[in-house]
């Protein structure tokens, strides 16, 4: 049978080096603030949801909302740009049939908080308190996306012969 000893020197703690760690992305958060606010005069149900009010949001700088989303109001808050729409929370109440957000580059200027009904049978959409929308702000480069290396996806319709038939 192998024994082994150990041999160990003891650690000696010294000044530590001048170097610093370098800093590659450095990450500057802060909120928007959307203030309490009431919509009143919901009308009843319409067995799904609609825009009720709509903010428009201008940062200056690119942008992206930090997740997840707590909302304290009756309300499913939606960001609407470049013609497309993410619901920033789900599963309160809205029938709604968009994706949840993901965390996507916002642009700078147009873009659109919306603020969708839900199935509440309330006449009054509120937040009774102030709403801190986190957000992060995004150094892209210039060319962050080559247009002309892009690939684009297009949709056909097929032909009925293009159709398998089983």
């Amino acid at each position: 049978m192998t024994t082994f000893n150990l041999r160990s020197t003891p650690l000696t703690l010294a000044a530590q080096s001048g170097r610093t760690p370098a800093t590659v992305i450095k990450q500057k958060n802060q909120n928007i603030l959307i203030p309490a606010f009431e919509v009143v005069d919901i009308p009843a149900w319409p067995g799904s949801s609609y825009v009720a009010a709509r903010v428009s949001l201008t940062v200056g700088v690119a942008w992206s909302i930090v997740m997840p989303i707590v909302a304290g109001g009756n309300y499913c808050p939606a960001i609407y740009f470049n013609g497309t729409r993410y619901k920033l929370i789900e599963n309160v109440g809205e029938t709604l049939a968009y994706p949840l957000y993901a965390g996507q580059p916002l642009p700078a200027t147009e873009v659109i908080l919306e603020f969708w009904t839900v199935n509440d049978n309330e006449t009054v959409m509120s937040q009774t308190t102030d709403w801190y929308l986190p957000m992060a702000l995004l150094t892209l480069p210039v060319d962050w996306i080559d247009s002309s290396t892009a690939i684009y996806l297009t949709a056909s319709t097929p032909t009925p012969t293009e159709i398998p038939y089983v």
